[in-house]
């Protein structure tokens, strides 16, 4: 069901929606040694209309994230969805329970895909003639 989501949100994304990149993505798409994954995963990325770049204050405000308890890689995923004021989608149930406890300490909204598709179907078929 989660799969089945991500490829709806991603179609939204291709028609209406805004996907945020950022750097720290593209640091860990470098990481993928399945080529065939790779090329997927940047065909992907390519519908991003903005990328947040990684500098020292994005550092420093993951720095403060991961104090929190979180992965030093998520705290940086975080961060940039905190500059760029998205949506933070993921399939992490931990990574979602961990940024929903420390909610006075960071503005993102966190959700998993399903939650999302799910919500966004559900207000558009209450908006709808």
């Amino acid at each position: 069901m989660e799969m089945e989501a991500v490829i709806a949100l991603l179609d939204r994304c291709r028609l209406d929606w805004e996907l945020i990149s950022s750097d720290v993505i593209a640091y860990e798409i470098f990481q993928i040694p399945d080529q065939n994954r790779l090329l997927h995963v940047r065909e992907i990325t390519s519908l991003a209309r903005e990328t947040v770049e990684w500098d020292d204050r994005l550092e420093e405000r993951a720095d403060i994230l991961a104090a929190s308890g979180i992965d030093a890689m998520d705290a940086l995923h975080v961060a940039c969805a905190e500059r760029a004021g998205a949506v933070f989608v993921t399939t992490d149930d931990l990574l979602i329970k961990n940024i929903k406890r420390m909610s006075n300490n960071t503005t993102v909204r966190v959700c998993n895909p399903v939650d999302l598709y799910l919500e966004v179907k559900k207000n558009e078929d209450q908006n709808s003639p």
